[in-house]
């Protein structure tokens, strides 16, 4: 099927207007989606503090070594704990926003309580848990190949370095460039292979329809439909470039802006522990109302574009029109008797404009 700028353009527009129809909805969903995980992230921290503190005893009780045993083994049992609660509710809470998303993209007008319907029984948890664990695996399997590049390369700046620090010599300025070229140049990479792998969140598009698809044969059909499309998924992502640079620029200035103020005017550490307060709530509402239009506007024209590329299902023999089962007349042919000629469509209304009598949905 035929995918061009001018397509995209016309999904994104369409779109932008769906979401700007539910823009309000789109900031509630948003929070409430941010929030469960907020609160698991404090739930952590406090975890985590109270390990710390809880394990002080054994550092006067056993030796060093064994004491960092005991608080390695809780820390890592309390890390455990906070993952699994986090997918537990993030799996759940991002299969309801993805079928928030796709009702936007269809020109509904959800309701934000769409996020929770997956909660309503154990299977749809259990289905959420696995299309989460399914999608995050599925991209890790394309980021390890950048990873595994970079740590080598990284080794093999890093061998030369310390030998020489080892005989006195300090590392030079080619070896700090040389880093930070080897660092962005990741970050490249990281980013164009996880544009790969954005083919297989459209599997939820699939799940949304068919409710006995499971995860893995949902996301293998929705990365077949991008295959060999890699130049049309990077220019759609790379279209959003602009947004994401105004949405990143206005929460560092203004997280700058706060923490510059906290530590150079304020008359005492209370005030200035406010201040920081206050700069992180800003920079989690700026999330909520950047996050919350660029989030549901790339998503749903990427689900657009998925559904635009995808083979359509072909229409039933005994539900097809009449006219579909005639025999279409080609020129040069004789017209039985008594049949009049039809007259061609208007431009507009079916017919294509060369006369080719071809529709456009049937390329």
């Amino acid at each position: 099927m035929e995918y061009n700028a001018q397509i995209r353009k016309a999904i994104k527009a369409e779109q932008k207007a769906n979401v700007m129809a539910n823009l309000g909805r789109c900031f509630g969903a948003t929070a409430l989606m941010i929030l469960p995980v907020f609160l698991i992230g404090l739930l952590g921290a406090g975890i985590m503090t109270l390990t710390v503190l809880s394990q002080a005893n054994a550092f006067a009780l056993y030796d060093p070594y064994t004491a960092s045993q005991h608080l390695s083994n809780s820390m890592m049992n309390g890390y455990v704990i906070i993952i699994l609660l986090e997918i537990a509710v993030a799996g759940p809470l991002t299969l309801g926003l993805m079928n928030f998303y796709i009702a936007i993209q269809r020109g509904e007008r959800p309701g934000i309580g769409l996020l929770f319907h997956p909660f309503a029984s154990i299977r749809t948890i259990w289905r959420s848990i696995r299309m989460l664990c399914c999608t995050m695996f599925r991209t890790l399997l394309w980021l390890i190949g950048p990873y595994v590049v970079f740590v080598v390369l990284a080794v093999v700046l890093m061998v030369p370095m310390a030998v020489g620090m080892a005989y006195g010599n300090e590392p030079g300025t080619g070896f700090l460039v040389a880093l930070i070229v080897l660092f962005v140049l990741y970050f490249i990479a990281i980013m164009l292979f996880a544009v790969r792998a954005a083919a297989y969140l459209p599997g939820y598009v699939l799940m949304h329809d068919d409710g006995e698809v499971g995860a893995w044969q949902a996301t293998k059909r929705a990365g077949a439909v991008f295959k060999g499309r890699y130049k049309d998924m990077l220019t759609f992502f790379l279209s959003f470039l602009p947004w994401y640079l105004l949405f990143y620029g206005v929460v560092i200035v203004v997280a700058a802006i706060m923490a510059f103020a906290s530590m150079s005017s304020m008359p005492s550490d209370t005030a200035q522990v406010a201040t920081f307060a206050v700069t992180y709530a800003v920079t989690i509402v700026l999330s909520i109302f950047f996050g919350g239009f660029l989030g549901a506007y790339q998503t749903t024209s990427f689900f657009a574009m998925y559904e635009y590329l995808a083979p359509q299902p072909e229409q039933p023999a005994e539900l097809a029109q009449p006219e579909a089962a005639q025999a279409a007349i080609q020129p040069g042919q004789d017209i039985p008797d008594g049949a009049q000629p039809e007259e061609p469509d208007a431009p507009g209304e079916g017919a294509a404009p060369d006369g080719g009598g071809q529709r456009p949905d049937d390329e």
